[in-house]
């Protein structure tokens, strides 16, 4: 990162805040479009988000938004629903911040583990999550499917915090 993280900020997205879901379901489409996966539509961010168990934010740098977390609360569990970056602000250390303000996010609502999925093929995502000391617990055979049709397993993490 080359600013201080003083001007690095999660921003809380919510379903009737039209401007910030475009900006997520734009963010979700730069993030994934490269490696061959289905992005979110707005309506589709807009109809998880609707949820009352599920947040969403924006990763943003003077009020410029480039990253985003989706996740879901239930009791003391929460999934990583989708996590991600814009391209062009990848292997700059934005994702371990996201990543580790996400995990303080949970901490306030009390949560004590957290999993997630990842595509097996997704390297520098499995890197960053076990940097944060996720442990792979499980594979979904054949979970993912790229716009291509091809299927892809999905590793299983989890972290207690």
């Amino acid at each position: 990162m080359n600013q201080t993280p003083n001007t690095i900020s999660l921003f809380e997205v919510n379903a009737t805040n039209t401007p910030a879901v475009q900006i997520f379901a734009s963010l979700h489409h730069k993030a994934f479009q490269n490696i061959g996966q289905k992005s979110w539509s707005e309506s589709e961010v807009t109809s998880l988000l609707s949820s009352e168990s599920i947040h969403g934010f924006l990763l943003q740098e003077n009020q410029v938004p480039y990253g985003f977390v989706m996740i879901r609360l239930v009791d003391i569990e929460a999934e990583v629903i989708t996590l991600g970056l814009d391209p062009h602000y990848q292997q700059l250390g934005y994702g371990r911040f996201l990543l580790y303000e996400t995990l303080k996010i949970l901490r306030l609502f009390k949560v004590k583990k957290v999993f997630l999925e990842v595509r097996e093929d997704n390297i520098k995502a499995i890197h960053l999550y076990k940097t944060f000391k996720f442990r792979k617990i499980g594979v979904r055979s054949k979970y993912y499917q790229t716009l291509d049709r091809k299927l892809i397993d999905a590793l299983t993490f989890k972290l207690e915090i």
